[in-house]
């Protein structure tokens, strides 16, 4: 279990921070993502930045994340296939998929802040996917979270198994994206 230490935590917030201290908006955010996809450097981007930097913090989600905001893994390209079946454009680079990743990635450092002295579980991604998803449009569910139905199904019969299959799928190598 790894755990972030105050200053880390500051070091994921001065991410989208301006130099005078207030969080980028939205509108930032996109541009941002747009300016780095035209030469080809999605990892570049404040989304990317903030994962990798968790990855690099030794959060396993880090890696699993950077592969969703980049597309550049087989999970990262999976997640962004499934949750474009929730019948709104959800396409990599879509106002939707862009300000899903901005709703998550900002509830990410929320819990992360809010639990600094503890790791995040499954539940705890859980709750800040579904909360991001509905916040983007209320027609996306909680079942956008590619993981929702396998884990909370699990979790039914055998709690243990749910957070084991969590840190077996957070963990794994190949949700290591190419840096």
């Amino acid at each position: 279990m790894t755990i972030l230490s105050p200053q880390q935590l500051l070091e994921l917030e001065a991410i989208f921070t301006t130099s005078d201290g207030k969080i980028i908006d939205f509108a930032t955010f996109k541009a941002d993502y747009i300016s780095h996809v035209s030469v080809n450097n999605v990892a570049e981007t404040y989304a990317a930045k903030y994962y990798r930097t968790l990855a690099n913090d030794g959060i396993a989600y880090g890696n699993l994340a950077y592969g969703v905001v980049t597309n550049n893994t087989a999970e990262g390209q999976v997640t962004n296939a499934y949750v474009n079946t929730y019948g709104v454009d959800m396409s990599v680079g879509s106002d939707v998929w862009l300000t899903a990743m901005w709703n998550i990635m900002q509830d990410d450092w929320k819990a992360r802040n809010a639990k600094s002295r503890t790791d995040l579980t499954w539940q705890d991604y859980y709750q800040f996917h579904a909360t991001a998803f509905h916040d983007t449009d209320p027609r996306l569910n909680p079942e956008t979270w590619t993981l929702y139905i396998p884990l909370t199904q699990i979790a039914i019969t055998d709690p243990a198994a749910a957070n084991t299959l969590w840190n077996n799928i957070s963990t794994s190598p190949e949700s290591k994206g190419s840096e």
